[in-house]
C-alpha cells in the first residue's frame, strides 16, 4: 500500500490496492479469535470491546490525520504511506503476544 502511491499507472496500482486489501482482510477472522486464547469470560469480553473501541477511534481518527498530512504535504502520498505504516506497526505489535501453553498432563518419557 505505501508503494503503491508512488505509481502511475492505475492498473498495477490498482493491483496493489487489491494486495493491501487482502492483507488487511485476511487475518481478520484470527485477529477475533486471539483474545479468546488467552483471556475467559469477562476479560475476553473486555478485550473484544476495546479492540472495538480502538478500531472505531481510528476511524474517527484517521480521516483527521489523512487531512492533516495532506494539507501539510500538498499530497496524498504521505497519508498513505502513514497508513501504512500504521498497519505495519499494528501488524509488528501482534507479533509481541505469547500464548502460554497448558501444562501437560502426562510426562514425556
Amino acid at each position: 500500500m505505501g508503494v503503491g502511491v508512488f505509481i502511475h499507472n492505475p492498473r498495477i496500482a490498482f493491483l496493489f490496492v487489491i494486495l493491501a486489501a487482502i492483507g488487511t482482510y485476511a487475518p481478520m477472522s484470527v485477529w477475533w479469535s486471539y483474545p479468546t486464547t488467552f483471556l475467559s469470560g469477562p476479560a475476553a469480553a473486555g478485550a473484544v470491546g476495546m479492540i472495538n473501541s480502538m478500531g472505531n477511534l481510528g476511524g474517527f481518527v484517521g480521516p483527521y490525520i489523512t487531512g492533516w498530512i495532506k494539507q501539510a504535504t500538498g499530497s496524498f502520498a504521505g497519508a498513505w504511506v502513514y497508513l501504512a505504516l500504521s498497519l505495519t506497526a499494528a501488524g509488528l505489535m501482534i507479533l509481541t503476544f505469547k500464548k502460554q501453553l497448558p501444562p501437560t498432563r502426562w510426562k514425556e518419557k
